[in-house]
C-alpha cells in the first residue's frame, strides 16, 4: 500500500473531480474514491483509482475505504430531496468522525463554506458548522476550506436568461458576496492534500475568488454580454422566490434553508475570513461565463421550442 493514500469523496462532482485529476497528475498519491455512481468517472480516471462504491453516509463503507489513509477529502454531497436537511449534515459529520477515529487518519481536508462560523441563520451553511465541529473533535489535523458563492449556481438561471433576458434572486442587483469557480476550489484542495501544511484541528482557509468582484447585478450584465442578449437581475420578494423553489418540487426543509442563506447574503453579511493573496483565486467571472455559461445557453437556445433547425 502506498505511504501516501488519499481518499476523495464526491469524485464525480465539480470540485471532487478536479481534486482527483490534480492528485493523479501529481504522480505522488495513491488515490481512492468513494462514489455512489462510479460509472460517472471517466475510464482514464477509473483505471487509476481504487473505487469504493456506495453512499457516503454508510459508515462501514467509509471506514473500509479509509483504512490506511494518510489524508481524507470530505465533502457532504447535496441532497435536494431531504425532508430533514439538517439531519443530512449531522449524519455526514458523524460518519466522517467515526472513520477518522477508527483508522487514525492523520490529515483531513473538509470542504465547508463561507459563513460556516455561524451556528445558525445561514441555512445549509450553518449545518456545515456542525460538520466542522464533528470533524474537529475526531483527533486529526483538520483544515476547513470556506469558499464563497459558486459561479456554477448561475447555471440555474440559464433558461430565464435566454428566454426572458432575466435572472431572478430574492435581493437587489447591488448585492455582493465573494464568488468563485469550483475548479479553483478543487485546485486549492488538491494542493493542500498534497502539502498537508497544517496541524491541529479547527484550521480555516477562506477562498474568495478573484480580487475584482462584480455585484450580482453586474454579474447578470456580464452574462448578458457573454450570451449575446441583455440580462437584468430581477429582485423578487423572498416569499415569491421561495414559492418558486417549492413549485420546482423541492421539499419545505430545502426551501426554508435557502431562505435563510439568501436572506443572509441579501443583508450583506460578509465572510469572517479576510481576503489575502492565499484566499484569492484566479478565474474571473467573465472568463468562467464564456467557458461554461455560453455553451449552456447555446444548447438551451438550440433546444427551445421554435428554435431554428439546421
Amino acid at each position: 500500500m502506498s505511504s501516501n493514500r488519499i481518499v476523495v469523496t464526491t469524485p464525480t462532482g465539480n470540485i471532487g473531480s478536479v481534486v482527483v485529476e490534480r492528485l493523479l497528475a501529481s504522480g505522488t498519491a495513491d488515490v481512492a474514491v468513494i462514489a455512489r455512481k462510479p460509472e460517472k468517472l471517466s475510464e482514464a480516471v477509473r483505471s487509476r483509482v481504487t473505487v469504493f462504491q456506495g453512499d457516503q453516509d454508510d459508515v462501514e463503507l467509509v471506514k473500509r475505504a479509509t483504512e490506511g489513509a494518510t489524508a481524507l477529502f470530505w465533502l457532504t454531497p447535496p441532497n435536494y430531496q431531504a425532508q430533514d436537511w439538517r439531519g443530512v449534515y449531522v449524519r455526514s459529520g458523524e460518519v466522517a468522525a467515526e472513520a477518522i477515529r477508527a483508522n487514525g487518519i492523520p490529515h483531513v481536508l473538509h470542504l465547508s463554506s463561507a459563513g460556516a462560523d455561524r451556528a445558525e441563520g445561514w441555512g445549509p451553511v450553518s449545518y456545515l458548522h456542525l460538520v466542522e465541529k464533528s470533524i474537529d473533535g475526531a483527533g486529526a489535523h483538520v483544515l476547513h476550506l470556506r469558499p464563497g458563492y459558486f459561479y456554477e449556481n448561475w447555471l440555474t438561471q440559464v433558461a430565464p436568461m435566454v428566454a426572458q433576458g432575466q435572472a431572478f434572486f430574492p435581493f437587489g442587483p447591488e448585492t455582493a458576496t465573494p464568488q468563485i469557480a469550483t475548479r479553483d476550489i478543487g485546485a486549492v484542495a488538491a494542493q493542500k492534500l498534497l502539502s498537508r501544511d497544517w496541524s491541529g484541528a479547527g484550521n480555516v482557509l477562506g477562498l474568495h475568488g478573484p480580487a475584482e468582484q462584480p455585484t450580482f447585478g453586474e454579474s447578470a450584465r456580464i452574462l448578458g454580454e457573454v450570451i449575446g442578449r441583455p440580462v437584468e437581475l430581477v429582485a423578487l420578494p423572498m416569499e415569491a422566490w421561495k414559492q418558486g423553489l417549492l413549485g420546482m418540487g423541492l421539499p419545505q426543509a430545502i426551501a426554508d434553508g435557502y431562505e435563510e442563506l439568501m436572506g443572509a447574503i441579501g443583508r450583506g453579511e460578509k465572510p469572517a475570513e479576510e481576503r489575502t493573496a492565499e484566499t484569492t483565486t484566479p478565474t474571473t467571472f467573465r472568463e468562467w461565463a464564456g467557458q461554461v455559461v455560453r455553451p449552456a445557453a447555446d444548447a438551451f437556445g438550440a433546444s427551445a421550442p421554435g428554435a431554428a433547425k439546421a
